[in-house]
């Protein structure tokens, strides 16, 4: 089962979280973003849009997501750097999915972003 997941992450990416560095002359806390991990193998998705099929017939906008393997220790709040974009994403939303049958997160899905 790992191999097939491997296989699907085909892209890498670099996750920063937000630190406290010290403090300024005044007593507020200094903040910098450090590397957590770099070039972790990840699968990413872009934004998307969708109709809805109710009675309204509303659009959906799906956020990009991106989804790395269980030991990586992605959070609410650490930006994300995806090989190939443009552009910096902030994870907002984490899922960890789970093997029910072994008890242990396989994969942690994290809803991004874009970081202006």
């Amino acid at each position: 089962m790992r191999i097939l997941l491997d296989k699907r992450r085909d892209r890498e990416a670099t996750i920063r979280r937000r630190e406290q560095t010290g403090t300024s002359g005044i007593g507020e806390p200094l903040y910098d973003r450090s590397v957590l991990a770099e070039d972790v193998p990840c699968r990413f998705t872009l934004a998307q849009t969708d109709l809805a099929r109710e009675d309204s017939g509303e659009r959906v906008e799906r956020s990009p997501t991106v989804a790395f393997g269980a030991t990586v220790d992605i959070r609410e709040g650490d930006t994300v750097d995806v090989a190939g974009e443009s552009t910096t994403f902030e994870a907002r939303q984490v899922q960890r999915i789970e093997d029910t049958r072994r008890s242990r997160v396989v994969e942690s899905i994290a809803e991004l972003d874009r970081v202006d």
